[in-house]
């Protein structure tokens, strides 16, 4: 029992005036550098794979309840946002005015109706196709007119991946097509859903091109 505390002693618990020390030295010395903090932003770039198509077809609607005047523009014209569409007329019919003479006469002059006018306005630019003729009748939210806009827009799909890539919604976007003449920039990029939407704002037939 002696012998056995005597090697515990030893072997945890060296004598206090042994002299000798261990050198220790690291194997590997490291080279740390330091650099001033800055700020700057960060540009992350998605490449997404997509094609081009037209821009739906807008409807206009009426917003009065009455009788078509006049159509100010043939079908297949084209016309630009705010042009003037179709003219809306309503008309109210108004009690005759009464009036008693002297002699307790009675007479009634009619009155004119009254008439509340609307302008249809196109909405956006391109191709109008009036759905209404002049005389017809009409109601609030009925389609008068549809146009097709000149417009185009790329689309593609944007994967799991580069959603997480994408942490704000793009505010700029180029677009690319396949034999065309370099990067273009895209107006109003869009993101939707799982999916990238690009107004590209030029006339043309755009087939199955690259979008970037």
């Amino acid at each position: 029992m002696v012998v056995a505390v005597a090697l515990v002693k030893i072997a945890f618990f060296p004598s206090q005036n042994d002299g000798t020390t261990a050198d220790i030295s690291p194997g590997y010395a490291a080279d740390v550098k330091t650099v001033p903090v800055t700020k700057g932003s960060i540009s992350n770039t998605v490449s997404v794979k997509g094609h081009i198509v037209q821009d739906a077809t807008v409807e206009v609607q009426a917003d009065l309840a009455g009788v078509v005047d006049s159509v100010a523009v043939e079908k297949d014209s084209q016309v630009s946002a705010g042009d003037p569409l179709l003219y809306i007329k309503h008309s109210e019919s108004q009690p005759p005015v009464t009036k008693t003479d002297e002699s307790g006469n009675v007479t009634q002059t009619p009155t004119e109706d009254k008439v509340t006018w609307s302008t249809i306005y196109a909405p956006v630019s391109g191709t109008v196709t009036p759905k209404v003729i002049k005389q017809q009748e009409t109601g609030v939210g009925v389609v008068v007119a549809t146009i097709t806009p000149s417009t185009y827009s790329a689309t593609g799909t944007v994967s799991a991946a580069q959603q997480y890539r994408l942490t704000n919604a793009p505010t700029a976007a180029t677009l690319t097509l396949e034999g065309g003449p370099g990067a273009l920039p895209v107006q109003q990029p869009q993101g939707r859903h799982q999916g990238l939407h690009l107004h590209d704002h030029r006339r043309g037939r755009l087939d199955d091109d690259h979008l970037r």
